[in-house]
């Protein structure tokens, strides 16, 4: 036997021995313990000194924060981080394009291995779709953004909207 096997038999060996030896010495007695009630007032002690800590506001900062925030609706999702690229073009095509974008908002991205879908105004669509107000044509689809073509006009960039809805 090698060195190592041996080290692990020896400490099998030892946990064994000293299972029996626990299960053998000990008594049926000494495992049930009876509550008494000076036990029941330190506990009930206790949970009144818990009780009172949190009803006279001894909280700290951190968690005073976390429970004002608690019910707070999110402002944008913590979790998606967009490059600051994005939201420099976003802005600069807002400004500029003059028409009105009724219900346009892109929402999602799938990618599956027949291509890439859009979710606008609650709808999918591919690549060259007409959306569903008819003067809208999508160009092409990117995860935080869509180029949308009017007709006429300079295309329009919807980014990625960030929203709560369903988690």
């Amino acid at each position: 036997m090698k060195k190592r096997e041996k080290i692990v038999i020896f400490f099998a060996v030892i946990a064994v021995l000293y299972g029996c030896y626990n299960f053998f010495t000990a008594s049926t007695s000494s495992t049930v313990t009876d509550v008494s009630k000076t036990d029941l007032g330190a506990s009930k002690k206790l949970v009144n000194d818990l009780v009172s800590k949190v009803l006279k506001n001894e909280l700290n900062v951190r968690e005073l924060y976390t429970i004002a925030q608690a019910g707070k609706d999110w402002t944008g999702n913590p979790f998606m981080k967009i490059k600051d690229e994005i939201k420099k073009v976003t802005k600069f095509d807002k400004t500029e394009s003059s028409t009105p974008v009724d219900n346009l908002a892109y929402y999602g991205f799938v990618e599956t291995g027949h291509g890439k879908l859009a979710i606008i105004g609650g709808r999918e669509y591919e690549e060259g779709d007409t959306l569903a107000s008819g003067k809208y044509c999508l160009k092409k689809i990117f995860k935080h953004k869509v180029v949308v073509s009017v007709k006429g006009q300079k295309d329009l960039i919807l980014p990625l909207m960030a929203t709560n809805k369903g988690n």
